[in-house]
């Protein structure tokens, strides 16, 4: 069987620089993968960016972006900060590198409230109604400060 050759796509400039590549003909990968967390959780301006020109332009280069969703079982679409604000919720473990190198999964639900002092709906509420707060910082078009 044949490996597929996929690039994970962010919206961002150095992927969009890869898609570009790609379209070019300068590297060889002719499917992007770009996982939504939900267009909740998702800067507005990043999902925009995605429907509005990277996937056209994609699909006019020949190049498969495919945008991915969790779907539950029933169908339904589970969003980042719709799982994270539900009464009750556990967040999901996040894997991340120690400074030695180690893997570690750090559970996000505890790292919010452990910053907050509070629940972790109330301090993603208070990012998100922060100047920028939730904002993606490396979207085509914007400087590396904001």
């Amino acid at each position: 069987m044949t490996p597929i050759r996929a690039i994970a796509y962010g919206a961002g400039v150095q992927s969009t620089a890869l898609l570009v590549l790609a379209a070019t003909g300068r590297i060889d990968f002719p499917v992007f993968l770009f996982a939504n967390t939900g267009d909740d959780s998702e800067d507005p301006a990043t999902i925009d960016y995605l429907r509005r020109h990277a996937a056209p332009f994609a699909a006019a280069h020949g190049i498969d972006l495919h945008e991915l969703r969790r779907t539950r079982r029933d169908g339904t679409v589970e969003t980042l900060y719709g799982r994270l604000t539900r009464p009750g919720s556990r967040s999901p473990p996040i894997p991340i590198r120690m400074s030695n190198g180690a893997p570690r999964h750090e559970k996000l639900h505890q790292r919010l409230q452990d910053q907050s002092g509070g629940s972790v709906a109330e301090a993603a509420r208070r990012h998100c109604q922060q100047p920028g707060g939730g904002r993606h910082r490396n979207q085509p078009g914007r400087d590396r400060t904001g």
